[in-house]
Protein backbone atom coordinates (compact mmCIF):
# COMPACT_ATOMS: atom_id res chain seq x y z
CA UNK A 1 0.00 0.00 0.00
CA UNK A 2 3.06 2.26 0.68
CA UNK A 3 4.22 1.82 -2.67
CA UNK A 4 1.16 2.93 -4.39
CA UNK A 5 0.80 5.56 -2.45
CA UNK A 6 4.41 7.33 -3.20
CA UNK A 7 3.66 6.58 -7.06
CA UNK A 8 0.23 8.48 -6.34
CA UNK A 9 2.15 11.17 -4.47
CA UNK A 10 5.37 11.33 -7.49
CA UNK A 11 2.64 11.90 -9.74
CA UNK A 12 0.81 14.36 -8.40
CA UNK A 13 3.77 16.70 -7.87
CA UNK A 14 4.61 16.33 -11.58
CA UNK A 15 1.11 16.73 -12.09
CA UNK A 16 1.28 19.94 -10.69
CA UNK A 17 3.79 21.50 -12.31
CA UNK A 18 2.35 20.75 -15.61
CA UNK A 19 -1.19 22.41 -14.24
CA UNK A 20 0.87 25.60 -13.45
CA UNK A 21 2.46 25.52 -17.08
CA UNK A 22 -0.55 25.28 -18.78
CA UNK A 23 -2.51 27.93 -16.28
CA UNK A 24 0.76 30.75 -16.55
CA UNK A 25 0.22 29.49 -20.18
CA UNK A 26 -3.36 30.35 -20.59
CA UNK A 27 -2.75 33.73 -18.81
CA UNK A 28 -0.17 34.97 -20.99
CA UNK A 29 -2.25 34.21 -24.11
CA UNK A 30 -5.21 35.97 -22.28
CA UNK A 31 -3.04 38.72 -21.79
CA UNK A 32 -1.33 39.35 -24.45
CA UNK A 33 -4.65 38.71 -26.63
CA UNK A 34 -6.45 41.34 -24.63
CA UNK A 35 -4.03 44.08 -23.90
CA UNK A 36 -5.09 47.81 -25.64
CA UNK A 37 -2.09 49.29 -24.06
CA UNK A 38 1.80 48.93 -25.31
CA UNK A 39 2.58 48.42 -21.49
CA UNK A 40 5.19 46.24 -20.31
CA UNK A 41 3.41 42.44 -19.99
CA UNK A 42 4.94 40.29 -17.30
CA UNK A 43 6.07 36.89 -18.79
CA UNK A 44 5.09 34.63 -16.35
CA UNK A 45 5.08 30.82 -18.39
CA UNK A 46 8.89 32.51 -18.82
CA UNK A 47 9.35 32.68 -15.47
CA UNK A 48 8.03 29.27 -14.34
CA UNK A 49 10.02 27.22 -17.41
CA UNK A 50 13.07 29.52 -16.55
CA UNK A 51 12.51 28.38 -12.91
CA UNK A 52 12.01 25.06 -13.56
CA UNK A 53 14.53 24.27 -16.05
CA UNK A 54 16.99 25.28 -13.47
CA UNK A 55 15.80 23.50 -10.69
CA UNK A 56 14.46 20.11 -12.05
CA UNK A 57 15.97 20.16 -15.78
CA UNK A 58 14.63 16.91 -16.57
CA UNK A 59 11.19 18.12 -15.59
CA UNK A 60 11.00 20.41 -18.63
CA UNK A 61 13.21 19.21 -21.85
CA UNK A 62 14.25 21.38 -24.30
CA UNK A 63 12.13 20.82 -26.63
CA UNK A 64 9.05 20.99 -24.17
CA UNK A 65 10.36 24.80 -23.64
CA UNK A 66 10.83 25.23 -27.22
CA UNK A 67 7.49 24.20 -28.14
CA UNK A 68 6.12 26.20 -25.31
CA UNK A 69 7.67 29.04 -26.74
CA UNK A 70 6.55 28.19 -30.08
CA UNK A 71 2.68 28.21 -28.96
CA UNK A 72 3.02 30.97 -27.56
CA UNK A 73 4.27 32.84 -30.39
CA UNK A 74 1.80 31.54 -32.90
CA UNK A 75 -1.67 31.96 -30.18
CA UNK A 76 -0.51 35.66 -29.39
CA UNK A 77 0.60 36.86 -32.56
Amino acid sequence: MKDVTEKLEILLRFSLVYAFILLFFILNVIGASASHTDALEIPFILMFIYYWSIYRPLLIPPILAFLIGLTFDLLSG
